[in-house]
């Protein structure tokens, strides 16, 4: 598997964040962060750079930690990679997530209308089986052009497969996964539709196409 040869250590680990590429002046990210359930559940909060190539993951902080310290720590870490737009799942106790970042850091991810792609004044992604498809749809669309060198994302991606109309099951965690996925879903469209090889050529909220009726993985 290709993915899983592209794996490799990080340069580094700061209060346990794992960084593969430090900042760069001038660089442009993201963070998708997945809250977890506090000590049930890991949260996830992966950064994303994109300005100069297919979305690379540079850094990653993973664990069991509380939604608001998990706030706390997403506000630190994007401030460090130059003021990273957040892109948190606000579905569930992801409200509390969202409620220890909004009123401390302004460049937080605003939703967008499916149907239409209006931006809206709501922060955060809500996970749905729509926005959902389409973050799945993404993910695997990029996969071969995208840098992903944490082996534990690699192994959640692998762990999914598509199933028919456009849903998708997982026997194993997905907390790195769907921070990647958020993640990607912060990077202007424009720059997603540019240069990669695997990339379907769907706008920002078009209706993912249906798939065969047969399981097929997604890496």
């Amino acid at each position: 598997m290709e993915l899983t040869s592209k794996t490799r250590p990080p340069i580094t680990i700061e209060n346990g964040l794992m960084i593969w590429e430090q900042p760069v002046p001038g660089g442009q990210y993201t963070l998708g962060g997945d809250p977890g359930q506090a000590r049930q559940t890991d949260s996830a909060a992966c950064v994303t750079r994109y300005d100069d190539g297919p979305p690379r993951q540079v850094a990653l902080l993973a664990g069991k930690i509380p939604p608001d310290i998990f706030a706390t720590r997403s506000i630190e870490i994007a401030t460090k990679y130059n003021h990273a737009l957040i892109v948190p799942e606000v579905n569930g106790h992801g409200i509390a997530y969202l409620d220890g970042m909004k009123n401390l850091y302004a460049h937080i991810y605003r939703r967008r209308v499916l149907e239409s792609g209006e931006q809206t004044t709501a922060l955060g992604w809500h996970t749905n089986k729509n926005t959902k498809a389409y973050m799945m749809d993404t993910i695997n669309h990029t996969l071969g052009d995208a840098d992903i060198p944490d082996e534990g994302t690699v192994r959640e991606i692998r762990g999914f497969r598509a199933l028919e109309e456009g849903d998708y099951e997982t026997l194993i965690s997905d907390d790195r996964h769907d921070g990647w996925g958020l993640s990607l879903m912060g990077i202007p469209v424009n720059l997603m539709k540019k240069g990669f090889k695997g990339f379907s050529g769907f706008t920002s909220w078009d209706r993912p196409k249906k798939r065969r009726r047969s399981e097929r993985t997604l890496a």
